[in-house]
């Protein structure tokens, strides 16, 4: 919650507030208390539904569709009115440090000391009728839902047995470190191995085929297999395995020689992996796989060297698993006209079974060319069998990311596929010292983000959907021109040196950016005509160097109250001690070349984490320099 709305507390009397007015703007403090605080209770009700990856009812999904809309729009006025607080902030101080109007300073302070000295700003008239109106807005949503609570039984899930084609190799590597040894004696007799991997790249089905073969149960006493997905209760699991156990007639493991499988484990909880293990140390050995998607899960658990890293598939195991899937038991195998499309939907897949397996269903025993090439066209979620197998899947792991990267998650969607990362969020494939996601993962962030995200490309539309609020330009080789733009806009991100004909058409009517980076200077010269406006941006970083930029820093950025990062190359920062939310500057360089930046700007700049001052000897120098002219020049007079 803002400072400025942390706690109630009634305007002080003054003389020149009437009665009736400080009754009405203690009416729209309290409003806006209320709208937060409605703010922050939606985000929470978002954040539960977010754990639902399939939402079945429409009018769940309108409600949370109309609930992130007032969100948003409730963000817009706070936010608007911190900018409020922020300027009568730096007005007060400017005034304070003047004494060149004295009576206008002392009738400013008659009707400003109780209101700001206390931390409360009193909300302009427009605000206040924003927020009863969003206030109206959430009233009505509420007067249609009891409740923003979600069923139980509105997500559902799918467990799906994947192929062992292409698996051979990794069966037998974990059998070998699994297989007992003849002669073998420990002190622990506990060995245990983790399959780690992506959703759907088939560790359950690894771990079964393992668990199946004849010389593990030839070599094993005992054999368990207990599926612990996500919540990870001992006793519950400790009674799974028992009942696994009975079936073989007898549960004892005392002595005995066991094979217990864990499948789909995701506690991090070393306390109660502990506890679950005790009983196990009675044994002559217990060899336990975990299969997880989780490396922290694998490090917790492990205790052989190693744990199992389970890659994709090979375009050739891909290619014949999708043959297996379309045309199972077919003795002509698949018409020659499709083959060459079917390798292309393979290829689409990335190495992924289950997404192999799902596209591969789809078109069992179909021989119409055209549906191969909507399939081939299509993205996956847009088709159904996929959206109901594939994305529980892959989501899974997006669920159990806390919030804050939740988001991040959802960002990378405006990143291209087979973009470089320094880190991942999911297993990925590394190439040298950086990340590159699974087709299907950046898939299935695209397909989270919705209508809200969006990546302009150069081969792709222009018009940008007027839903958007976080918006990426991805560098291509023809120009760009913008068709529209959207004024929900609140970040965009240039990745690259961009040409576009038109940059004016992104920002003149966007008042609600936060964030705003882009790398060539084109776009500084726009931004110079529209950025005062601007007053909820946070973040502003200009990639590269022109005379446009320090021109609007010292015309324009002056105005940015709530501005938090400025990042540049900057010469001339004129106007830049207004800026008091300022938490990294720009590297300042000064100079005796006739540039000039007035330090005391920095004393009323409180918050600033990050501050680097270059040519600060010659800026002295310089300094000591005129002293010592204005002396010399004054003894001689």
């Amino acid at each position: 919650m803002h400072p400025f709305l942390t706690r109630p507390r009634a305007l002080a009397a003054s003389s020149s507030l009437s009665a009736a007015n400080r009754a009405r703007q203690e009416q729209d403090l309290e409003d806006m208390r209320m709208l937060e605080r409605t703010m922050r209770r939606i985000h929470a009700t978002l954040h539960d539904a977010e754990q639902h990856w399939d939402i079945h009812e429409e009018s769940t999904k309108l409600r949370l569709k109309e609930l992130k809309e007032l969100a948003y729009d409730a963000e817009d006025v706070v936010d608007e009115y911190e900018y409020e607080v922020n300027r009568c902030k730096v007005e007060a101080l400017e005034l304070s440090a003047s004494t060149a109007d004295h009576k206008r300073k002392q009738q400013q302070n008659l009707e400003n000391e109780d209101l700001f000295n206390s931390g409360m700003v009193a909300v302009p008239d427009e605000l206040a009728v924003k927020t009863r109106k969003l206030i109206e807005r959430f009233h009505e949503i509420k007067y249609y839902s009891d409740n923003f609570t979600l069923s139980d039984n509105d997500g559902e899930g799918l467990f799906l047995i994947l192929s062992i084609l292409g698996r051979e190799g990794d069966k037998n590597t974990i059998m070998e470190k699994l297989l007992p040894r003849d002669g073998d004696s420990v002190a622990n007799p506990i060995f245990v191995l983790a399959i780690v991997g992506m959703g759907g790249v088939g560790k359950t089905a690894l771990a079964q085929l393992v668990y199946n073969d004849s010389r593990m149960h030839g070599s094993f006493d005992k054999h368990a297999w207990v599926c612990v997905s996500e919540q990870f209760d001992v006793i519950n699991i400790t009674k799974g395995i028992i009942q696994s156990l009975k079936k073989e007639k007898c549960a004892e493991i005392k002595g005995k020689k066991v094979l217990l499988v864990l499948d789909d484990v995701w506690s991090e909880r070393r306390d109660c992996w502990e506890l679950l293990c005790l009983p196990m140390n009675t044994t002559e050995i217990c060899n336990i796989v975990v299969t997880t998607r989780s490396e922290r899960v694998a490090r917790l658990v492990q205790t052989m060297p190693d744990f199992y890293n389970l890659n994709c598939l090979s375009p050739d195991d891909s290619w014949t698993l999708f043959k297996q899937e379309a045309y199972a038991n077919q003795g002509s195998g698949i018409p020659s006209n499709l083959v060459e499309i079917g390798r292309r939907i393979a290829e689409k897949c990335k190495g992924l079974p289950l997404a192999i397996k799902t596209l591969g269903s789809i078109l069992r025993f179909e021989t119409n060319e055209k549906k191969w090439r909507d399939v081939l066209d299509s993205e996956l979620w847009n088709l159904e069998q996929s959206h109901k197998e594939v994305l529980p899947a892959l989501e899974l792991s997006y669920k159990h990311m806390p919030i804050y990267l939740n988001h991040c998650f959802v960002s990378l969607s405006l990143y291209p596929k087979d973009s470089p990362f320094n880190r991942s969020l999911l297993q990925n494939y590394m190439h040298g010292h950086t990340f590159v996601m699974h087709d299907l993962v950046h898939d299935l962030a695209c397909f989270l983000a919705g209508d809200e995200f969006f990546r302009l490309e150069g081969d792709k539309s222009t018009e940008i959907p007027l839903g958007t609020r976080y918006m990426s330009i991805v560098p291509h080789t023809k120009s760009i021109k913008i068709s529209n733009s959207s004024e929900s806009l609140r970040a965009v991100v240039t990745l690259g040196n961009i040409d576009i004909e038109n940059p004016e058409a992104l920002f003149l009517n966007c008042k609600k950016f936060r964030v705003i980076q882009v790398t060539e200077d084109g776009f500084a010269k726009v931004l110079l005509d529209c950025i005062g406006e601007m007053k909820l941006l946070r973040h502003l970083e200009f990639l590269g160097h022109s005379n446009a930029v320090e021109l609007v820093i010292s015309n324009s950025v002056s105005k940015l109250f709530n501005l938090q990062t400025l990042d540049f190359i900057a010469y001339s920062l004129h106007g830049i001690g207004r800026l008091v939310n300022l938490q990294a500057l720009p590297v300042i360089h000064l100079c005796n070349c006739g540039c000039f930046f007035n330090i005391r700007e920095l004393r009323n700049m409180n918050k600033i984490r990050k501050l680097r001052i270059d040519g600060l000897c010659n800026y002295l120098l310089t300094c000591y320099l005129r002293v010592y002219v204005l002396i010399i020049e004054a003894l001689e007079d």
